[in-house]
C-alpha cells in the first residue's frame, strides 16, 4: 500500500511540474469573412472570451479582392455596427497572407470579443473576402 501512494504522489507531483512548463496552447477558432455588398467592416461569425493575458492573434489563410490592406481587430461581441465605438484592440493590417499579432487597447477582460476587419473605401463592393483562424487570448 505504501507503494501505491509513493507511486500516486510521484506521479502527481510530475503531472504538476509538466503542467507549469508547458505553456498554455491559445485556442483558434476558423472564421471565413466575406464583405457584404455596400460594407466596409465584417465579423467573425463566432466569438471568443477575453481572459486577460497577452495579446490576440490571426492567422490569414488567404484572401481576395482586394487591393489594399485588409485591417483586423477585435470588436466587443454585439457592438460591431460601428467600428471605432466597438474595438478593444489595437488594429493590425496586412494586404497579404500569414500571422498577425495584436494587443490590447486598454485591460477588457471577461468580455465577448470578435475579430473584425476593415477594408478600404476603394475596396468595398469588390466581395472582399479573408479566411483563416484567430485567437483573443495568446
Amino acid at each position: 500500500m505504501k507503494r501505491v501512494k509513493k507511486l500516486v504522489v510521484v506521479t502527481l507531483v510530475v503531472m504538476m511540474v509538466a503542467a507549469i512548463s508547458v505553456p498554455a496552447m491559445a485556442a483558434y477558432e476558423p472564421y471565413a469573412i466575406t464583405l457584404a455588398t455596400g460594407s466596409s467592416v465584417g465579423v467573425s461569425s463566432s466569438d471568443m472570451t477575453r481572459m486577460g493575458t497577452g495579446g490576440w492573434a490571426v492567422n490569414v489563410a488567404s484572401r481576395a479582392n482586394n487591393k489594399y490592406q485588409i485591417t483586423y481587430g477585435l470588436l466587443q461581441h454585439g457592438l460591431y455596427t460601428e467600428w471605432d465605438f466597438a474595438l478593444v484592440s489595437n488594429t493590425v493590417a496586412s494586404a497579404g497572407i500569414g500571422t498577425l499579432y495584436g494587443t490590447y487597447g486598454h485591460n477588457v477582460t471577461g468580455i465577448d470579443v470578435d475579430l473584425g476587419v476593415l477594408i478600404n473605401q476603394n475596396d468595398v463592393n469588390m466581395g472582399v473576402r479573408t479566411v483563416g483562424t484567430w485567437t483573443a487570448n495568446r
